[in-house]
């Protein structure tokens, strides 16, 4: 499954343009690094640039000196962190079911979810922040306090805070008090460092892009034109994940009526799906890369119950090749093996800065609006 996964993920990874407007900032942000020799600041256009941190910009520019300036060294360190997320699934699986396979069928949700595998294929921060989250659990589960907290801060390096949620996940499985207290100094004061020394140094300029318009504005208005209606987490949940995902609700209702005692260590990992949905259910802003903090717990839970219920029928086997014969069919519908920018667009860009030097002023017209 491993080399089918490396196949998958990395198929013509470096392959057409930076389609994405958000791909094009990330490579932007981490040349500027060179550029200006500040690694602590992020910079686009030669100005200070505060809506993500600075962790994958660092990863990315020192590919960006091995490989040089193309799409792969921009994506890499997005599969790389995404291939990640599958493993901790299915090690948070088979931990929270107490068998390997569930995990294995977690690994297989996640990793051959259509959604899942093109968004990470795109050179973006979202897979960064889970792969530190999902980690981050997975060490505080196993009493690793320090180790857990050193996770979770790198989570706030390389996307917002929104990975400290997770010293919430201890809390709901009663871990000692001092466990969760170790985490939390680790985490919260090496997490939030980087924020508070950009605040000193920068000041209303930092608090105006970062919390302001990356935050407060996001979960208010619908900027950049990213908006959509209330249920469209569910709606894009179900139009994007393996069939398998799809019928995460009957499993659930099924497996709680047969098999209570085996899913009671899931209840955290369902309650973190649970917070995740409604906070994208009430920002106003959506877009499709949220929902990649839904997946990994939508395939941990999946993988639980799907194995709970698979071992309980006679013909178990028979109904979970079935399952994965479907899920790699409707994977092989959506799954985008290239990922192709504007026609055009990247020659053009090449040959305007050909013909143009350091410092000029370019003006393009009859340029495509997306």
């Amino acid at each position: 499954m491993g080399v089918i996964a490396l196949a998958l993920y990395f198929w013509n990874l470096g392959g057409g343009s930076l389609e994405f407007w958000d791909e094009a900032l990330t490579a932007e942000r981490s040349r500027e690094i060179w550029v200006t020799g500040d690694w602590l600041t992020p910079h686009s256009g030669g100005q200070p640039d505060f809506n993500k941190p600075p962790l994958y910009y660092w990863l990315t520019a020192a590919l960006l000196r091995v490989l040089g300036e193309n799409e792969f060294a921009v994506r890499f360190w997005s599969v790389a962190f995404g291939l990640g997320c599958i493993v901790v699934a299915g090690l948070l699986a088979a931990r929270a079911a107490k068998t390997p396979w569930a995990g294995v069928l977690a690994a297989f949700f996640l990793a051959t979810n259509p959604h899942w595998i093109n968004y990470t294929r795109q050179g973006m921060t979202d897979s960064g922040l889970m792969l530190s989250m999902l980690s981050g659990i997975y060490f505080l589960q196993s009493g690793r306090s320090i180790l857990g907290g050193v996770c979770l801060a790198l989570g706030c390096l390389a996307k917002n805070p929104l990975t400290l949620l997770a010293l919430g996940f201890p809390l709901l499985e009663r871990r000692p008090a001092r466990e969760i207290r170790t985490a939390a100094l680790v985490a919260i004061p090496l997490g939030l460092a980087w924020y508070v020394v950009q605040y000193l140094r920068w000041g209303s300029w930092f608090v105006r892009q970062f919390v302001s318009h990356n935050i407060l504005q996001r979960a208010t208005t619908a900027i950049e034109g990213h908006v959509s209606r209330w249920y469209f987490p569910l709606e894009t949940w179900w139009g994007g994940s393996t069939v398998s995902l799809l019928l995460l609700v009957i499993g659930a209702l099924w497996a709680a009526a047969r098999h209570r005692k085996a899913l009671k260590d899931f209840v955290p990992h369902a309650l973190m799906l649970l917070l995740f949905l409604a906070l994208i259910t009430a920002s106003t802003s959506k877009r499709g890369t949220y929902l990649l903090l839904v997946y990994p717990f939508a395939a941990i839970l999946s993988g639980g119950l799907w194995f709970a219920i698979l071992a309980g029928l006679k013909r178990g086997r028979i109904v979970g090749a079935v399952i994965v014969v479907l899920s790699l069919a409707y994977l092989g519908a959506r799954y985008k093996p290239e990922i192709v920018g504007q026609p055009g667009m990247k020659e053009a860009a090449l040959k305007v800065k050909e013909h143009t030097r350091e410092g000029d002023s370019a003006i393009c017209v009859n340029v495509p609006p997306d």
